[in-house]
């Protein structure tokens, strides 16, 4: 029998990185003025709203929500240019309170 927990974790990883690819490119054609990264992303959620209205109850559409998915990364904030964001980590990454940092 087929570990179906394993191969559908295995989709998801795939369909999320491939969102990310894509998000990553519009948001890169939208700063050279290339594609609105707004209009895209409401076409998105347009087509698959129309989509799933013709779908079978319990059917599930995975490109449906690729494309809901795609939307909310495109409205996300651009990423910086040089792709890093501090990020700020409340107490730190170690568990002891009494390691200070010498660096």
């Amino acid at each position: 029998m087929a570990d179906t927990s394993r191969e559908q974790a295995t989709i998801t990883g795939i369909i999320n990185g491939t969102n990310i690819a894509l998000a990553m490119i519009v948001h890169e054609l939208n700063a050279k003025g290339v594609i609105s990264k707004e209009v895209l992303a409401s076409q998105l959620e347009r087509a698959a709203q129309e989509a799933g209205r013709n779908r079978p109850a319990g059917e599930l559409r995975v490109d449906l929500l690729m494309f809901r998915n795609l939307a909310k990364l495109l409205r996300k904030p651009t990423p910086r240019p040089d792709g890093w964001t501090p990020a700020v980590i409340e107490g730190g990454l170690s568990g002891d309170k009494d390691d200070q940092n010498s660096d």
